[in-house]
């Protein structure tokens, strides 16, 4: 199978983002990734594709529910799914996981799935019909949720138009994903079943309305070198009673250093993102002979996307069905999402961290496993990542100015920025 995708990739170098409904039954193992999976991978490091892979489809009775090899390809967008209506008491509730997708996590407790869609329910399939009205499918699996996904990257490709980046495109529909509400489930469940759960519409992830502003940075990170944004614009309008407000959502999509070789530390890099405020700038003088100095955030610095500096209510599960969790993602991930509320803040870490008079940074620090770094010295390679971050910022009371202020604040501090080109397809009807 690895060698009939290799000629059909081969065939068509034109084609970035490919389909892949196929399962097996043999359950991934907690400390090793599967042949399959690591094949997956390489092919899309070494082709710059993207691959989007069913989850696989299991007996509801069956013991271990867990996804199969192929499903644990940490470059991939693996996806589950969930049901489109219930009709019988064997099926899933409405927006819930249909009882035959399999679940997560990935090794290392990495999210797998990583996005749902509908793909049917037990009893209630879904019906396809062609184009004069006779019905010629009749079915459910994830094999039929994963093309949902995929025919999604590939329109919000075409629109972005250029050269196609599997990074970004990742990262855009993870950012615009979110849970069903009206599920009755924790965020540990939602997270294993559903990945960063339903995208939403195309049209909603490429348009901002005057409430909020989504900004995307595109970065390569090389070893040694961290990147550090001392002027992150956040609007200034967002200050209530002499506190910052709004709510922030952060995502991250990394194409990390990996290493077949390594077992379960197959993943051998990931970078670490930071949305700090701060007092004032600290220089440090690199050392003797250096001409300039580092410029820091002072010690005082507080990350925002750190779950400890807020009140334990923000995280029930009733805010999990509206909202995506504060973070998913654990180290040596390539993906990673955050969102927060900054009103749902201690009120002790409101007053360190969201003075009127802060200011804020976005910082990205990498990592590398010590096997990684053996290799840097012993080849002389040089190490580096990909990253693509992408942030909402909104505000909850809906004054129509964020989108105006956030660019006016991108002028002003000398970011070069570009809106999202979109193409559209103009039909003119004679």
């Amino acid at each position: 199978m690895v060698a009939n995708i290799q000629n059909a990739i081969a065939k068509h170098p034109d084609i970035k983002i490919w389909n892949l409904s196929q399962g097996t039954t043999k359950t991934i193992d907690n400390d090793r990734y599967s042949d399959l999976g690591i094949a997956l991978d390489s092919l899309q490091k070494d082709n710059r594709i993207l691959i989007c892979k069913s989850a696989g489809n299991v007996d509801p009775r069956a013991e271990n529910q867990r996804i199969t090899d192929g499903a644990d390809s940490l470059l991939s967008l693996v996806v589950g799914s969930i049901a489109h209506k219930k009709t019988t008491n064997n099926d899933a509730k409405e927006n819930d996981r249909s009882p035959f997708s399999r679940i997560g996590p990935g090794v290392e407790n990495a999210v797998k799935p990583d996005l749902v869609h509908y793909g049917g329910n037990m009893d209630t399939h879904l019906s396809l019909f062609s184009e004069w009205g006779r019905q010629f499918c009749r079915w459910s699996g994830t094999s039929f949720s994963t093309p949902r996904i995929t025919a999604l990257a590939a329109n919000l490709n075409q629109m972005i138009g250029g050269e196609c980046n599997p990074l970004l495109l990742k990262a855009l529909l993870v950012h615009n994903s979110d849970y069903p509400v009206g599920l009755s489930k924790t965020p540990e469940e939602l997270r294993r079943e559903m990945g960063f759960g339903l995208p939403s519409v195309i049209t909603d992830m490429l348009n901002n309305d005057a409430d909020e502003c989504t900004m995307v940075f595109h970065q390569t990170l090389q070893k040694g070198t961290n990147i550090v944004s001392l002027d992150f614009p956040y609007p200034q309008s967002l200050v209530e009673n002499g506190y910052f407000i709004g709510e922030i959502t952060l995502s991250m999509a990394v194409n990390p250093v990996i290493n077949a070789g390594q077992g379960c530390e197959y993943c051998q890099s990931q970078v670490d993102v930071l949305l700090e405020t701060y007092d004032h700038v600290e220089h440090v003088q690199l050392g003797e002979g250096m001409m300039r100095n580092e410029s820091r955030t002072s010690k005082d610095a507080v990350n925002v996307l750190n779950a400890s500096i807020y009140s334990s209510k923000a995280f029930k599960k009733e805010f999990a069905e509206e909202r995506m969790l504060i973070e998913q993602g654990d180290k040596y991930q390539p993906i990673k999402k955050y969102y927060v509320d900054l009103s749902k803040m201690t009120d002790t870490n409101r007053r360190k961290a969201l003075g009127e008079n802060r200011k804020w940074a976005l910082k990205l620090t990498g990592l590398y496993r010590d096997a990684a770094v053996q290799a840097l010295e012993r080849d002389g390679e040089v190490l580096s990542q990909d990253v693509v971050v992408v942030v909402t910022i909104k505000d909850p009371r809906h004054r129509g100015t964020i989108y105006t202020e956030c660019l006016d604040l991108l002028e002003q501090r000398g970011y070069v920025h570009n809106d999202i080109n979109i193409h559209n397809d103009i039909r003119v009807d004679n």
